[in-house]
């Protein structure tokens, strides 16, 4: 399977979670030849959600792979007061996330974040349960 299809895959898996286990309006864009600042747009009750989905095949992210088009989204989410801009990452089966603030915070650095600094699924599914309560 090509670097692609995996990222593909992994994208749709990660919307079909959002829709099922969440109950979510998902809708996940499609490819273009221009690119889109997120991957996934996802809502429920009246709650806006935007997820980037990176496939990393090492233990780590560099900072490298963050487009000009997620930075001006995220600028634009902010001022907008809009912070439900999150990075999801697969590092062969071990789903780690991060608010996309984060990665801001380092993209004039040379870093790369590596998996451990972000945080587990299971953290963003505490932050959707309480976000999507109300």
């Amino acid at each position: 399977m090509n670097v692609k299809q995996i990222g593909n895959d992994f994208e749709r898996d990660f919307a079909k979670w959002l829709s099922k286990e969440k109950g979510m309006f998902v809708y996940n864009l499609p490819n273009k030849i221009n690119g889109q600042p997120f991957d996934i747009l996802a809502a429920k009750n009246n709650k806006f959600f935007a997820f980037e989905c990176k496939n990393c095949s090492k233990d780590y992210f560099p900072l490298s792979r963050v487009e000009d088009n997620q930075i001006q989204a995220f600028n634009k989410l902010n001022s907008t007061g809009n912070y439900n801009y999150y990075f999801i990452f697969n590092f062969s089966g071990d789903i780690r996330v991060c608010m996309a603030g984060y990665i801001y915070c380092y993209l004039d650095t040379s870093k790369t974040i590596h998996k451990d600094e972000l945080l587990p699924l299971n953290i963003l599914d505490s932050i959707l349960e309480v976000g999507l309560s109300k």
